[in-house]
């Protein structure tokens, strides 16, 4: 006995959601030998919302750094480097395979090779699914400047997109960036500022301050166990190591940075003003 049977759904479809409100989907068979045929037809409902749902039309926030959160967008980092990612949306982040275009996706250097799905990546707070973690490796970066863009859509399809920027060190020795006092000038206490290419290693920070003449006046020094890609951990209130309080004006400062892992030194010279 031969037989045929078609299906056919006469609704209009967009991405993956049929816009016809109760679609009909029909069935027509025959029997050849026999001369019989049988059709109907079912209406099925195919996608949409109950009617009253809640609606929601507010993109996620996407909030990126590497390797630490202290990272500034534009710093200093290694050629192994830690996406970091904060995510929040009331209606909570989609992290499914099955909505085609709206999976959790990372591009390096605005390079559609270069996109990658990071939903295994993603992990919601417990017992909130409104917020989340974003944790993904990149191995081997070349040396320069970067750009990384996160895309993440909520539950309710509405999306948005997080940038970072970054210079990956030319080397593997250590490397120090965007050294810098803040506030500058200042009258009671400026805090020193650099980044680097050793994220969660220990560093040993040194900061000398020196007048315009070259006469050293303060040492500041401290040690840091595992070191964030932004360094802010010596502060100096405008006293000379006498503690003595230094009249106003200009200062040059050195900052020294040791790494006891491969014994690497490495430093670099900044102004300052002070008021009093």
């Amino acid at each position: 006995m031969a037989t045929r049977a078609a299906c056919r759904c006469p609704c209009r479809c967009r991405k993956t959601w049929c816009t016809a409100a109760r679609p009909p989907c029909g069935l027509y068979a025959a029997d050849l030998t026999n001369q019989v045929d049988a059709q109907g037809y079912q209406l099925v409902p195919v996608g949409g919302a109950a009617k009253g749902a809640a609606t929601d039309t507010t993109p996620p926030t996407v909030q990126l750094f590497l390797n630490d959160e202290s990272f500034v967008s534009g710093g200093l980092t290694g050629v192994n480097s830690l996406l970091l990612g904060k995510l929040f949306d009331l209606s909570g982040i989609n992290t499914s395979n099955a909505g085609v275009g709206h999976e959790l996706t990372a591009t390096l250097d605005n390079d559609p090779v270069k996109l990658v799905v990071i939903n295994d990546s993603y992990t919601a707070a417990v017992d909130d699914f409104t917020h989340g973690q974003l944790r993904y490796d990149y191995k081997n970066l070349s040396p320069g400047p970067h750009t990384l863009q996160v895309k993440a859509w909520d539950t309710y399809n509405n999306s948005a997109v997080g940038n970072v920027e970054f210079i990956v060190a030319q080397t593997a020795q250590l490397a120090l960036d965007h050294v810098l006092n803040y506030p500058n000038p200042f009258s009671n206490l400026t805090t020193f500022h650099f980044d680097h290419n050793k994220a969660g290693q220990e560093l040993d920070v040194q900061v000398q301050i020196f007048t315009i003449a070259g006469r050293l006046v303060k040492t500041l020094h401290t040690n840091v166990l595992a070191s964030t890609s932004h360094n802010q951990s010596v502060s100096w209130d405008g006293r000379d190591d006498y503690n003595d309080q230094l009249a106003r004006g200009v200062y040059v400062y050195r900052i020294s940075v040791r790494s006891p892992a491969d014994q690497q030194t490495v430093s670099k010279f900044e102004k300052l003003v002070l008021l009093n």
